[in-house]
């Protein structure tokens, strides 16, 4: 449960902040005070809601389903009010940050699933980095780099101008993400069980992954496997290179020199030598404390300055303050 005692008997205007991923939908419903600031009242989670790999209309489910669940986060006091004003009133503001809306026409087909709805008085779609920026950053302004599914990282400088790196996709791109990172583990594993590369942990590590320790039989059981789930297969890349497996261990210099690139691009084409604020977020990233730091001195290494570096471990704490700059525009 989010909160104690009630914030919303005195409060008649909420919002709402969703963060739509490949893996995972994440809600955040907050109450606006006399002061302009948000206070957070339930979070709550469903399933992914990526908009390039589901239609609109299951992304737009999923984020009610993922509403659904912060109103029950909430606590007794403000439960009732908040279920109430769901039911009855639409959100003043929405700010929806969906993986995919970085293409017009999948972001326009899911607003559309928004404002049908009659839920959201006010709702702003727009790609799942610019939160980021705007919640993880003092002035609004600096680079995002997300690694968790896939990857990505998008640049805002402070006279408002945008620019993005990578997030091309699980075919051709998404270097140093859990997807790629957790596919170089598995062929690395094979090609070692093969006896084509020295001996690892990998194999034994997946091998109580999976549950079957019949190796031929994995490619049965990967076959029905989708993105989301075979991006858990970095875990055990990161649990054989902390028991200091060589071969996971290279594994994962590479994505961290992959993920260092899309940094040091974004660096040198709008920062122009200046120190920039960098903010890490994504399952992958967050959840990796060494990766974290080879990704940021590979960037120094190649010759990037950054100001500061800020771990967004939960997407909907940047939202919140993302959505106090939105309001705080509107009034």
């Amino acid at each position: 449960m989010t909160n104690t005692g009630s914030a919303v008997k005195s409060q008649c205007e909420l919002v709402v902040g969703m963060d739509g991923g490949g893996s995972k939908t994440e809600a955040v419903i907050g109450a606006i005070g006399y002061d302009g600031t948000i206070r957070p009242l339930g979070r709550g989670t469903a399933g992914p809601a990526n908009l390039q790999s589901r239609n609109a209309n299951d992304a737009w489910q999923q984020c009610i389903a993922a509403i659904e669940c912060a109103i029950e986060d909430c606590c007794p006091d403000d439960q009732y009010q908040v279920r109430m004003h769901w039911e009855s009133y639409p959100f003043s503001t929405g700010l929806f940050a969906m993986a995919g809306a970085g293409s017009q026409p999948h972001a326009d087909a899911f607003m559309q699933q928004i404002v049908a709805s009659c839920r959201v008085a006010n709702p702003t779609v727009t790609h799942d980095a610019r939160p980021l920026v705007g919640g993880g950053t003092q002035a609004d302004c600096g680079i995002v780099l997300i690694a968790g599914t896939g990857s990505f990282a998008y640049a805002r400088t402070a006279d408002g101008t945008e620019d993005r790196c990578g997030g091309w996709g699980y075919l051709y791109g998404d270097e140093g993400s859990g997807y790629a990172l957790g596919l170089a583990g598995l062929r690395a594993a094979v090609m070692a069980f093969d006896g084509r590369t020295k001996p690892t942990e990998l194999v034994d590590g997946f091998r109580n992954w999976l549950g079957e320790n019949d190796v031929p039989r994995w490619l049965t059981e990967l076959r029905s496997w989708d993105r989301d789930q075979i991006a858990g297969a970095a875990k055990i890349v990161c649990q054989c290179a902390s028991g200091n497996d060589e071969t996971a261990i290279g594994l994962i210099d590479q994505a961290a020199q992959s993920l260092a690139q899309h940094l040091t691009t974004l660096w040198n084409r709008q920062f122009c030598g200046q120190a920039s604020d960098i903010v890490l977020a994504g399952g992958l990233l967050v959840g990796n404390e060494s990766l974290r730091t080879k990704v940021i001195h590979c960037f120094l290494e190649s010759g990037g300055k950054t100001g500061g570096v800020t771990v967004v471990e939960r997407s909907s704490d940047a939202m919140i303050r993302m959505l106090e700059r939105m309001c705080l525009r509107k009034h």
